[in-house]
C-alpha cells in the first residue's frame, strides 16, 4: 500500500496529468484503449510542439546557418557516433591496488 502511494506521489510530482490518466486507467473497463490514446496524444503534442518551435525559430532568424564552420556537420556526426560507441563498449575492468610490502 505505501509503495503504490509513494509511486502515485512520483508520478503526480513528475505529472500531474499522468496521474489522472492513471486513475481513469485504473478503474475503466478498457485500460488499452485508454493508454493507447494517451501515448497517441502525447506523440502528437510533442510532434506539433516540435515543428512550432522549429518555425518560430526560422520566423525570428535564429537560423542563421552562415555563422557555422563548413565542418560543423561532419564534427557533430563524428562526436555523436563517438558517443554512441563508447556507451555500447563495457568498462574497463577494476585493477586491484598494489600491494604493500
Amino acid at each position: 500500500m505505501i509503495a503504490e502511494a509513494a509511486g502515485f506521489a512520483l508520478l503526480a510530482s513528475i505529472s500531474p496529468t499522468a496521474l489522472v490518466v492513471m486513475a481513469v486507467f485504473l478503474g475503466s473497463e478498457s485500460p488499452r484503449r485508454i493508454a493507447t490514446t494517451f501515448a497517441a496524444g502525447a506523440i502528437v503534442m510533442t510532434v506539433a510542439a516540435a515543428v512550432a518551435s522549429l518555425f518560430i525559430l526560422r520566423a525570428v532568424g535564429l537560423n542563421l546557418s552562415v555563422n557555422h564552420d563548413p565542418r560543423y556537420g561532419r564534427r557533430c556526426r563524428n562526436r555523436t557516433s563517438r558517443a554512441a560507441s563508447s556507451a555500447g563498449s563495457s568498462p574497463r575492468p577494476h585493477r586491484a591496488p598494489p600491494l604493500l610490502s
